[in-house]
């Protein structure tokens, strides 16, 4: 059982390292924006945007941020008003496949739930068969798969391609 906690700014370091090696193991190299990006909405602290750290053996083994105040009224045609979405989820490799997912997402769910809104969503990517496999993970946790996006851009730095997908779990 991992201890799960509010990112602080002295956890910035090893959020940033956990962000790199999960996004190198998939095969994105050039992902600095996104996490400077990331790093610097933690600095700022918005309201409506939880980021949270899963600590085991003293240090940072998971990192998830989710957004329980947005107001998008639909994406792709999908009505998502209403919902919790979580924008990043990423585990140590050292710690993956020992439940710290599944932690931070149950901690989501359940603040989540707390703000009376009627799910989740989660947009992920589909690797393809034989590589880590978020949606399998998803599935696991009761999100359905809603839409896939298969476009050009989405090429890794192996020239590997995948898609974007989008899974929801309502709220009964």
């Amino acid at each position: 059982m991992s201890i799960i906690k509010e990112a602080r700014i002295s956890d910035l370091n090893e959020v940033r390292e956990v962000l790199c090696n999960s996004m190198t193991r998939c095969g994105f190299y050039d992902i600095n924006r996104d996490i400077s990006f990331e790093i610097n909405e933690i600095e700022k602290g918005r309201k409506t945007k939880k980021f949270y750290v899963a600590e085991k053996d003293n240090r940072v083994a998971g990192y998830m941020s989710f957004d329980t105040g947005r107001s998008i009224k639909t994406f792709k045609r999908v009505n998502l008003h209403s919902y919790s979405i979580i924008d990043w989820l990423v585990i140590d490799s050292d710690y993956s496949n020992n439940g710290i997912g599944t932690e931070l997402v149950g901690f989501a769910e359940t603040e989540s739930r707390e703000k009376a809104v009627s799910g989740m969503v989660v947009f992920t990517y589909n690797f393809g068969k034989g590589k880590y496999n978020p949606i399998e993970f998803y599935e696991n946790l009761g999100f359905e798969v809603k839409d896939e996006y298969d476009d050009e851009k989405y090429v890794n730095s192996k020239g590997e391609k995948y898609s974007q997908v989008m899974m929801i779990k309502k709220y009964s």
